[in-house]
């Protein structure tokens, strides 16, 4: 079936196969039904899903490509304005969550006089704001963690979980595994 297709394709023209995708969620490059014959053939996969489950994102896509060509952009986020009919590109899904829930997340850990488990934080998310799935939150703190916004500390078992916190002024004395100067210890002991 796929033969006459093929030599067009070797002649030079675009072929573009449409297939419908499984109804259960699926890894990148898996969503086709049936026999994955099809997807080995071809030398671009393009994979149309939702940007997220959250309802401000209902007129968001995201598109992820698998391409035998390394110019191929690995995946594509736009926006589709209902008013305009106009397509805008966004970040990718994760990145462009995080920095508009970023605001809430620092406004939650300065809130905090101890570092906080990613449940402990939702705890205290607004009830009056969209709330994150736990998944989501952690997510979002590992990659303020990665970026060097915020500190970590524990390791990640269950009896001892990451917690989470905003950096302070010992933190450079700690990475360098130094202990901070004595005469800040000290005034605790002043008499007034």
């Amino acid at each position: 079936m796929l033969q006459p297709l093929h030599r067009l394709a070797v002649e030079g023209v675009a072929v573009l196969l449409l297939h419908h995708p499984r109804k259960k969620p699926s890894e990148a490059g898996q969503s086709a039904r049936g026999s994955g014959a099809l997807l080995g053939f071809v030398d671009i996969v393009l994979e149309l899903n939702p940007f997220s489950k959250l309802p401000s994102d209902a007129c968001r896509r995201r598109i992820v490509a698998l391409s035998r060509k390394s110019e191929t952009p690995k995946e594509l986020c736009f926006e589709w304005n209902p008013n305009t009919g106009l397509f805008t590109n966004l970040l990718s899904p994760f990145t462009q969550q995080f920095e508009e829930n970023w605001d809430q997340i620092l406004k939650i850990l300065k809130g905090r006089k101890a570092a906080a488990t990613h449940h402990d934080l939702l705890m205290d998310w607004p009830p009056d704001q969209e709330r994150p799935s736990p998944a989501t939150l952690y997510r979002w703190l590992l990659q303020a963690w990665l970026e060097k916004r915020i500190r970590r500390q524990g390791f990640g078992t269950r009896d001892k979980p990451w917690r989470f916190r905003l950096k302070n002024e010992n933190d450079e004395y700690y990475d360098s595994g130094e202990l901070p100067p004595l005469s800040d210890i000290w005034e605790c002991f002043k008499s007034e």
